[in-house]
């Protein structure tokens, strides 16, 4: 599924690749064991340097810190 998040997130539609962002974020929420490998793939989006990416991105890890502050 995370795989298949990121290919999302790499789309040419913002809205979409906001939405697969966000979904890569909620699965790290709802499952503690998946948080660093999200994070990790959360942190590769970041390398494609688009800017709507890098900023969904940054949000979504911030409140996966919140929730997981010793990650």
């Amino acid at each position: 599924v995370l795989l298949e998040l990121k290919e999302y997130a790499t789309e040419v539609d913002v809205d979409f690749v906001r939405k697969a962002v966000r979904a890569i974020g909620r699965c790290a929420i709802k499952l503690e064991r998946a948080a660093e490998r999200c994070i990790s793939v959360l942190l590769e989006l970041i390398k494609i340097k688009v800017n709507y990416v890098i900023q969904e991105s940054i949000i979504v890890i911030k409140d996966i810190f919140r929730r997981y502050p010793n990650t």
